[in-house]
């Protein structure tokens, strides 16, 4: 399944650690409200206990009118590397692991970059996540045999194409 969402606050984590906290929303969302949470404030930092005290009410007016948002934890490497800033549009694949012939298939950092890099030559052919989601099992079990994310897109496009 793949969840679109727009990024609407990037902030470092507060304890100082190499992290990087980016708040999405989804779409539909920011329509329904008529307004920009651009300009909302949902989380801070917080610098002692009585400033947390004395925002917490202005926090929880903020979620409970519609500022809900999924947060993402990334490295500062992650984050550098992604090129993300407020305002854009982003995509998640979320991915639960099938069961094959009764093993189940659990994909490794490599195999997990290789399907990434899949749907990205896909998506750059034109082929968009409505078509290849229906292809998602066979896309699995090719990298599961350990073929090349060129060969599996160059399968895939064949198939789609004839059909």
């Amino acid at each position: 399944m793949r969840k679109e969402y727009i990024v609407v606050r990037i902030d470092a984590a507060p304890d100082g650690s190499p992290y990087v906290f980016v708040s999405l929303a989804e779409p539909r969302d920011i329509k329904e409200k008529g307004q920009s949470p651009f300009g909302v404030q949902v989380v801070s930092n917080f610098t002692s206990f009585e400033d947390l005290m004395k925002n917490l009410n202005k926090m929880i007016a903020s979620q409970l009118m519609g500022g809900f948002t999924t947060t993402l934890k990334l490295s500062i490497r992650e984050y550098e590397e992604s090129g993300i800033k407020v305002g854009d549009k982003i995509y998640i694949d979320i991915i639960k692991p099938d069961i094959m012939a009764g093993n189940e298939l659990f994909l490794s950092q490599e195999q997990m970059q290789k399907y990434e890099k899949v749907l990205s030559i896909l998506s750059e052919k034109g082929i968009g996540p409505s078509v290849w989601a229906a292809k998602r099992n066979q896309i699995l079990a090719m990298i599961n045999k350990g073929s090349s994310a060129e060969d599996i897109a160059d399968t895939i496009i064949r198939e789609v194409g004839s059909a």
